[in-house]
């Protein structure tokens, strides 16, 4: 799960696992080699089928805490579980 700018590219990322794995990334770096994509993302409206349900910028927090905490979630959660 990815946070982009204005511009496309993408400004941090949530890496979840089956097992409830987190990790994350940022420009300073990341957790178990996830990093950022070196290039900018298509159109919003040419990926939302393959994005997950996911859509909040609370949401997206909730999992940065956790990524960058070192915790992990319970995969099953409703709200992470692809549309």
């Amino acid at each position: 799960m990815s946070e982009l700018d204005e511009e496309n590219w993408e400004v941090r990322r949530v890496g979840l696992f089956d097992d409830g794995r987190l990790t994350w990334a940022d420009e300073s770096g990341g957790s178990e080699g996830e990093c950022l994509a070196d290039q900018t993302f298509p159109d919003f409206a040419e990926i939302a089928e393959f994005l997950p349900k996911v859509r909040t910028k609370e949401q997206f927090e909730t999992l940065w805490a956790l990524a960058k905490s070192g915790q992990g979630v319970n995969p099953s959660h409703e709200w992470l579980e692809n549309p």
